[in-house]
């Protein structure tokens, strides 16, 4: 199973359209500030999609928080911008301890990032419009099963 991890797209779709014909998931997390494009985005991902609420998402009709499970990992998935994220991750981390999560999923930032707090990963697909990071390249996060039955999490520059 493939998931694509992705953030911040900002109302622009052309990047996100790009990444599900070049990578195919099989499921996709959008982690906020969609710009109430959440139709647009299930049907070009074409296959199951959880999307939270950011801090630029207009209307109520999408969640601030969502805990699933995926690949037998129980994931908690949040825009991020609750936790101060721009500080550091320990706050976002407790949350997602404090729910029993094996992965924490987040976004706001723009900047890409996996991180680990004791067992848990946390990840930070960064920006598929509008990065922040040094290069400022469209990113976006992968995450699969491994042939020896782990899970993979990477992040992927748009190239």
């Amino acid at each position: 199973m493939k998931a694509l991890i992705v953030s911040d797209t900002h109302g622009s779709l052309w990047n996100f359209q790009t990444v599900i014909e070049k990578e195919k998931p099989d499921r996709v997390f959008h982690l906020g500030d969609s710009h109430n494009k959440e139709e647009e985005i299930k049907v070009y991902a074409g296959v199951p999609v959880d999307i939270v609420r950011g801090n630029c998402d207009g209307g109520f009709s999408l969640q601030d928080e969502i805990v699933t499970t995926v690949m037998g990992k129980k994931v908690f998935m949040t825009h991020g911008h609750y936790y101060g994220v721009y500080s550091g991750i320990s706050q976002i981390a407790r949350r997602g301890e404090e729910l029993g999560c094996d992965i924490v999923m987040y976004g706001h930032t723009h900047v890409p990032d996996i991180s680990y707090y004791g067992k848990m990963t946390i990840v930070c697909p960064g920006s598929l419009t509008e990065p922040r990071q040094e290069r400022r390249i469209p990113t976006y996060a992968i995450m699969e099963n491994t042939e020896e039955g782990k899970i993979e999490i990477k992040i992927v520059e748009l190239s």
